[in-house]
């Protein structure tokens, strides 16, 4: 399992990253100062959003597709990780969906 994790920082910035351990695990990491320098500039920080995906690469494509996002979406109101988590939950990936009959099948 691979995860894609926002982190809130001391100075208020917000981190985006994967990782192949539960993300609290990173942030131990990171808060240890063993893991990426931007928490050394930045401060500690906690999770505030996960995403989990079964490969590297769509963990990192999702990584991607976030950081993209323009400074001006991301900073569209006063929230800023609100607005960001609210927009990575609507556009996450979907899964699909099945229906069980009345015996409990799925179609």
């Amino acid at each position: 399992m691979y995860y894609l994790y926002f982190a809130r920082c001391q100075d208020n910035s917000l981190y985006i990253g994967c990782t192949s351990v539960v993300p609290r695990q990173r942030m131990e990491r990171h808060n240890n100062g063993t893991g990426a320098k931007w928490f050394l500039k930045h401060g500690q920080g906690f999770i505030v959003y996960t995403e989990s995906y079964s490969t590297l690469i769509d963990a990192r494509r999702r990584e991607r597709q976030i950081k993209k996002w323009s400074r001006i979406k991301k900073r569209e109101s006063n929230t800023r990780t609100q607005t960001i988590i609210l927009e990575a939950w609507q556009t996450r990936p979907t899964v699909p969906t099945f229906e069980a009959d009345e015996g409990g099948h799925t179609q």
